[in-house]
């Protein structure tokens, strides 16, 4: 395959292409691409070769000669144009391969600005109207604009120390050293309950009511980072500080959870009762929503989040719940969110959940009880703010004029600027505004008599809300990638959290044994190299991974 840097003025760089291509064969897997997608080479054989590699990678199959040419029987590419792909190729470290993307890319853009150009001259010739050209000029510009790669959180997030109340932050002190729970976790959970034991009995006017209910899903990385745990010991001490507390463990079908929640929140019921939706995974109600039968769950739920009229009319007796108001805590996995379809997010859920990654702190072999008197003396502090809101009934929260004017600073200037290139996660990022004023609700409540929210409370919302677009993107790094490029990032989040001592090999390999010895060697191959992700080093008789920080 020769190279030719032009073929009739269009530009191609064909030798560039077959140098990535060549070293897939000669690295024995397909990290040499990176991010190239087939339609950004110019030579249809090349194409289909990249095509072959990456369906190789998926399903698991060496990257080889042999397989490739199986991979490519009946798309015309000849076996003699395969065998002569990597004649004087020589194997090359990433920052080479890295230059020869980037070149591949650009000379794809050129392409596209001529095609374009090309269609826009054509056009004009044939006299189309002054307007119509206007618009496919302005259609070029977007068209040639290169690719923007989605932005990536590459740590996990932490909640800032100034993103936490005082409140929040004594809990924190006082039951982190009972668990091995992340600290992320204690600030959504505890500020979870505590806006669903205020109800609505606090709100903002943002033309509609906005109440204090989160839906916080706790998103566990590498290890057993204690989700469960975590909100366990919130509702615990919310339980402490206001007995009616309830929680709905399960959800079988819309019916069965208005039905649960008619018997906390019906209009028989007197007295507000808070509650809370509980999950252990977000994957079975996700799982259970995709049923035939059950695809009104998830609308329901929704409904309950807005604090509509929700009713059930298909009973002999219609059940009806007029003012709805439900916190929700679930768990997942980081593994799961990159496995979920766009379905799975879509339809309302996904921009009403918030994503909190965290990951798990040191071991505690035998973890104690909270201590006493701090515990009870911190829900009987609670016990007193939520009885002093619901004692003086449904109470509008205004802000004074230093948040009016960070309000009016983050929404029209920095808010627009979190937008996600993915139109998916953009979606999911639509409630973030509003998550920053049920943040700072709750906090000008916990700080008593007054319903005004301050700068001193906005602030810290803020960056509340902020977290929540990083625990985002780190949550969905992974989604829609190719198994691949999941598989390989899993083995250095695993590696990640080992630092600095690092894993065992035999240890990393027994992590991944789903992968196969085969698969888990071809990932290796790629990320242990001198400007790989990953080193390798002896100790003794055995051989340790760590990162590659250099």
């Amino acid at each position: 395959m020769a190279s030719v840097q032009r073929t009739s003025n269009i530009p191609a760089d064909l030798q560039s292409e077959q140098i990535v291509l060549a070293n897939c064969l000669l690295q024995g897997s397909v990290a040499p691409l990176g991010d190239l997608a087939p339609e950004q080479f110019f030579s249809e054989a090349h194409r289909k070769i990249l095509t072959a590699l990456r369906a190789l990678a998926e399903s698991h199959q060496p990257i080889d000669t042999v397989q490739l040419n199986r991979e490519l029987t009946g798309t015309g590419v000849l076996p003699s144009e395969l065998a002569a792909l990597t004649d004087g190729v020589p194997s090359l470290t990433e920052s080479s391969l890295a230059w020869y993307r980037e070149r591949i890319k650009t000379l794809h853009q050129e392409r596209l600005t001529l095609s374009a150009a090309y269609e826009l001259g054509q056009a004009a010739a044939e006299g189309a109207p002054v307007a119509e050209i206007r618009e496919r000029a302005s259609a070029v510009l977007e068209k040639t604009k290169p690719a923007k790669a989605p932005p990536i959180v590459e740590e996990c997030p932490e909640f800032p120390e100034a993103a936490w109340h005082p409140l929040a932050r004594r809990y924190r002190e006082i039951i982190s050293p009972t668990t091995e729970a992340p600290h992320n976790f204690h600030l959504a959970c505890f500020l979870s309950v505590v806006g669903a034991a205020l109800g609505r009995h606090v709100f903002f006017d943002m033309s509609e009511p906005v109440y204090p209910n989160l839906w916080s899903v706790l998103v566990g990385t590498s290890g057993e980072p204690r989700k469960g745990t975590s909100i366990a010991k919130a509702v615990r001490i919310m339980r402490a500080a206001q007995a009616n507390f309830q929680q709905i463990r399960s959800l079988d079908s819309a019916e069965g959870f208005v039905q649960k929640l008619s018997q906390f929140q019906g209009a028989d019921k007197k007295l507000y009762t808070p509650v809370v939706v509980r999950l252990s995974e977000l994957r079975s109600l996700i799982d259970k929503a995709n049923k035939e039968g059950l695809r009104n769950l998830i609308p329901k739920l929704c409904e309950a989040y807005d604090g509509d009229v929700l009713d059930v009319g298909t009973r002999s007796n219609p059940l009806s719940v007029e003012d709805p108001f439900v916190a929700l805590l679930a768990g997942t996995s980081l593994a799961y969110t990159s496995t979920m379809k766009r379905s799975d997010l879509e339809g309302g859920l996904g921009n009403r959940l918030t994503f909190i990654p965290g990951r798990a702190r040191a071991r505690i072999a035998v973890p104690p009880q909270p201590q006493e008197p701090e515990y009870s003396k911190l829900a009987d502090e609670i016990q007193e703010v939520l009885g002093y809101w619901e004692r003086k009934g449904s109470t509008q929260f205004r802000l004074d004029a230093e948040a009016q004017n960070l309000w009016t600073l983050f929404y029209e200037s920095e808010l627009p600027c979190w937008a996600p290139e993915d139109g998916l996660l953009q979606s999911m990022t639509v409630r973030y505004h509003h998550y920053a004023i049920k943040v700072a609700t709750i906090y000008a409540a916990l700080d008593g008599a007054e319903p005004i929210i301050r700068g001193q409370h906005l602030t810290p919302a803020l960056l509340y809300a902020r977290f929540l677009l990083d625990g985002l993107l780190y949550t969905f790094a992974s989604f829609g990638l190719p198994r691949w490029v999941q598989d390989e990032r899993k083995i250095i989040d695993a590696v990640r959290v080992t630092m600095p001592l690092g894993i065992r090999r035999r240890k990393l390999q027994q992590k991944f044994w789903k992968l196969g010895a085969e698969h888990f060697e071809r990932h290796m191959k790629a990320l242990v190299r001198p400007e790989g992700l990953l080193r390798q080093e002896g100790r003794g008789k055995q051989l340790w991974v760590l990162l590659n920080e250099e």
